[in-house]
């Protein structure tokens, strides 16, 4: 991840030293809530061919990032744009996991929470090119990271029984972090009302990204990988005002959602990751400076 921002921050610095038209920073919050979700599949019996097992794990994912956007103009129509977000501290919250043996039970297995943190930040760099007055589409490539870390855990179902009081996991340590990237296609439209009041939406889709996901249960000492073809969505709509003509500020909503087509894990062939959905929605608040 930090090469990552390395590449780009030195094509900020490369594309900020060129002689061109004109250039912004928009710089902004976000305030999120969503959740992370992924769930894998197994067999539980001599038969390998029958996945009658599942594991699911959920994360909340709320706080706020904090964004900053520069857009550099290369020529009349063409520009550079370069967007970062970080979310230091994932508000925390409780997560579960679940597993269940359907060859046996609808009833889950094994059922526990715990107290769930983390990070979360991305990147993105997108080539953009004006369709018109109020227009534009984008072919770029975008980075998603989500850190967690899983402590107090509390067994509720083990074994099929329900343990009364549950059973406390006081040494529980774990982590996990998934990422999802690729390249993206974009549009934005900007739908001016009055001089200084506009609409402004945007969307974004990667048709097919990279997701990888790693683990590390503490208590059985255990680190995992997971690898697959996913998919990622970025839209906003907002209203846009403008303050001067080199001022303004916009207000609006976002929402992501990106997901898995179909992984695998690599402790056993046997073992499938068949979910790892995303998502983030909320209010964001920018302001943009032109210079």
């Amino acid at each position: 991840m930090r090469k990552l921002y390395f590449i780009f921050f030195m094509l900020f610095l490369a594309f900020a030293a060129c002689t061109v038209e004109a250039a912004s920073l928009n710089l902004g919050t976000w305030q999120t809530t969503g959740s992370q979700v992924w769930r894998t599949s197994f067999p539980t019996a001599i038969d390998q061919s029958q996945k009658d097992g599942a594991s699911e794990l959920r994360y909340p994912l709320n706080g706020r990032y904090l964004n900053a956007t520069y857009e550099k103009q290369v020529t009349a129509d063409r520009a550079l744009r370069i967007e970062l977000g970080v979310m230091g501290a994932i508000k925390p919250g409780m997560g579960s996991d679940a597993d269940w043996d359907y060859s046996r039970s609808l009833e889950p297995w094994w059922y526990g929470e715990f107290q769930s943190g983390g990070k979360s930040r991305f990147a993105a760099i997108d080539w953009v090119k004006k369709t018109g007055a109020q227009a534009e589409t984008f072919i770029g490539y975008a980075y998603h990271r989500n850190d967690f870390r899983m402590t107090q855990g509390l067994y509720y179902w083990e074994d099929y029984q329900r343990r009364e009081p549950p059973r406390v996991l006081a040494d529980l340590n774990s982590t996990y972090a998934i990422a999802y990237q690729g390249p993206r296609l974009g549009w934005r439209f900007h739908s001016i009302l009055s001089p200084k009041i506009a609409v402004i939406a945007a969307l974004s889709f990667s048709p097919l990204a990279y997701v990888h996901g790693q683990g590390w249960w503490n208590l059985r000492d255990l680190t995992f990988e997971h690898n697959g073809p996913g998919h990622m969505l970025d839209t906003a709509i907002g209203i846009h005002y403008a303050f001067s003509p080199d001022a303004s500020a916009a207000f609006g909503y976002r929402f992501q959602r990106f997901g898995l087509f179909r992984g695998w894990e690599n402790t056993d062939a046997a073992i499938s990751w068949d979910a790892a959905t995303y998502t983030q929605k909320g209010w964001y608040l920018t302001s943009e400076m032109k210079f």
